[in-house]
């Protein structure tokens, strides 16, 4: 190897460790997979970049081409079973697969219209597990050497723990999307609680309000019930005493008035013994004596009534 040549290597590798900070440090994963792939053509060159990355089934991968010369890529294919193409030989045996005069079949997907063409496809694996491949073609046979292979061999290293780690910052992106919905849906479901709680608890305090207030008026009835019992006993006991009052008062009249028909029958008889019955005045004092009786009699009942 001359000096130019082992000057040339060096700075290759130069460029490939460039190559390998930027991947390590891509902001997003779509900058790390166009940006690192222009970049890595400018180490060793190629017509066309396929990335196949398995699917979370592990029983099919999508396949997008990430770069082209002609500029024209083609777009992206998801859900192809893993024994379809060259990509998913290589997903299904975990090997790397370099051929310089590849015949596509009509199962493949890596194609293109040159009659041969060179692939070179190579497994991403991350602690001994392939999470997809990258295949780098070219139109000419034969095109790739030994040190374009060693160039992608370190770049596919560093490109699959970058997406590996990538994957990892989505899934955990999409589980703390998960963990925030499933907060949001226990925090409205709690509010709905709360309000259910809050609602009866008010619909509560209102039957406690209403419970207190019929309370309150049963007490004011009841109280109004004794005031107007006892103003009516009151009443009663006024008209009892008016009443023994009045009845004393016709008791001592009809005494009074006994007494009085008495003396009147006893003096009528006294007169009477001056008289013949033959006599005018007799009849009369007769008369006067039988009236004065029939008002005691009559005096008589009443105080029996009494």
């Amino acid at each position: 190897m001359n000096q130019q040549s082992l000057q040339d290597e060096i700075n290759r590798y130069t460029r490939l460790s460039e190559i390998i900070l930027a991947v390590s440090s891509a902001k997003d994963l779509e900058t790390l997979l166009t940006e690192s792939v222009k970049k890595i053509y400018t180490i060793f060159r190629f017509d066309y970049c396929w990335l196949a990355l398995i699917n979370r089934d592990s029983i099919s991968y999508s396949m997008q081409q990430i770069f082209s010369i002609d500029k024209d890529v083609v777009a992206r294919q998801d859900c192809i079973l893993l024994d379809v193409g060259v990509c998913g030989w290589v997903l299904e045996n975990q090997q790397m697969y370099l051929s310089g005069n590849w015949q596509p079949d009509e199962k493949e997907i890596i194609v293109t219209d040159e009659p041969s063409q060179s692939i070179l496809s190579l497994p991403l694996q991350v602690g001994g597990q392939t999470i997809g491949t990258i295949a780098f073609t070219a139109k000419k046979q034969d095109y790739f050497e030994i040190i374009d292979l060693e160039m992608a061999v370190t770049f596919t290293v560093h490109m699959a723990l970058a997406i590996d780690r990538w994957k990892q910052v989505e899934q955990l992106t999409e589980i703390n999307k998960d963990l925030e919905q499933r907060v949001q849906q226990r925090t409205q479901q709690l509010r709905v609680i709360n309000r259910s709680l809050q609602e009866k608890i008010t619909d509560n305090e209102q039957i406690q309000k209403d419970l207190q207030s019929s309370k309150e008026k049963e007490e004011e009835a009841h109280k109004a019930k004794s005031k107007l019992l006892e103003n009516i006993n009151n009443k009663l006991r006024t008209m009892e005493e008016a009443y023994k009052v009045k009845n004393q008062l016709l008791i001592n009249t009809n005494n009074k008035l006994r007494t009085f028909l008495n003396s009147i029958i006893d003096s009528i008889s006294i007169v009477m013994n001056y008289f013949t019955d033959k006599d005018r005045d007799y009849e009369l004092l007769d008369q006067a004596q039988t009236a004065a009786k029939e008002s005691l009699s009559v005096v008589n009942n009443n105080n029996l009534q009494l």
